[in-house]
């Protein structure tokens, strides 16, 4: 073999080993980095941009509970700041205990329902701040006892939470009313806003552990939270998408605010 190519192969076997430097623009995230775990993410990231709006200063770490194993959940849990229940597919009528209901539901998630209950589980014995959207608020009735509407056109005889506006044949900009003083918030009772809503189904029955503060036009409930402030004070679930809503409205930008509020609350507590 000729020198020239001894160092030819050299060379080869060199490139083949060489480990790139590690990029140095990553960096540690701040010390206050806020942990939120959500049951689910979507590409639209709606759900992100409403926390980052409210407060954009706040340094947030978003974790999507959907892809974690079960052990990694609890260690997801054990270690965030908040948890958000976002919207999403209809809850299985067997939860409240209305299988005849499946025939009037639509798409039924059942992973999604058990991921919920686990994470609601976990969050009855902690004060960790919970945010219901949505499907998030009635999986918080359900969860604590209460029932579901499984069709609200067949109840209110109207489409007036789904009917649709122009441009979008689903979502529905309603009025709502906060129907009980809310400190928490800064909201008096008597106190509307114009938000948008993208369901079917609704609260019938209120679960024994929870309190409506808002309510629709038609008297649906729109909002609720946990009787037992002390032990879960920021414990509330709204029927809207206030991820969607119109912007400077009574009943949106304040639930991310006091949301952020409170995970920085108590990760000051625990850390």
């Amino acid at each position: 073999m000729t020198m020239r190519l001894w160092m030819m192969l050299l060379g080869l076997g060199m490139a083949s080993c060489h480990v790139p430097k590690s990029d140095s623009s990553n960096k540690a995230e701040p010390i206050d980095t806020l942990q939120l775990l959500a049951s689910r993410l979507f590409e639209s990231h709606t759900y992100e941009q409403f926390i980052a709006r409210a407060n954009p200063e706040a340094h947030v770490r978003w974790i999507d509970a959907s892809l974690l194993s079960d052990h990694e959940l609890k260690i997801a849990f054990s270690r965030c700041d908040g948890l958000l229940l976002t919207g999403g597919a209809d809850i299985h009528p067997n939860r409240y205990g209305r299988p005849a209901d499946t025939a009037r539901c639509g798409f039924i998630d059942l992973e999604r329902d058990a991921l919920e209950a686990r994470l609601l589980e976990m969050a009855d014995h902690s004060d960790v701040p919970v945010l219901g959207i949505c499907r998030g608020m009635q999986f918080m009735n359900v969860h604590s006892g209460g029932t579901l509407h499984a069709h609200l056109p067949e109840v209110i005889g109207s489409d007036l939470h789904r009917g649709g506006v122009e441009g979008n044949s689903w979502d529905t900009l309603h009025s709502v009313v906060v129907s009980r003083n809310m400190p928490l918030l800064s909201l008096q009772g008597g106190e509307q806003s114009q938000v948008t809503s993208h369901h079917h189904q609704g609260i019938d029955d209120l679960a024994p552990k929870l309190i409506a503060w808002a309510i629709a036009e038609d008297s649906l409930i729109e909002a609720v939270m946990h009787v037992d402030v002390e032990k879960h004070p920021f414990y509330l679930g709204v029927q809207w998408h206030p991820e969607r809503s119109p912007i400077e409205q009574a009943l949106v930008e304040p639930l991310a605010l006091q949301f952020i509020a409170a995970m920085q609350a108590r990760q000051k507590s625990i850390r």
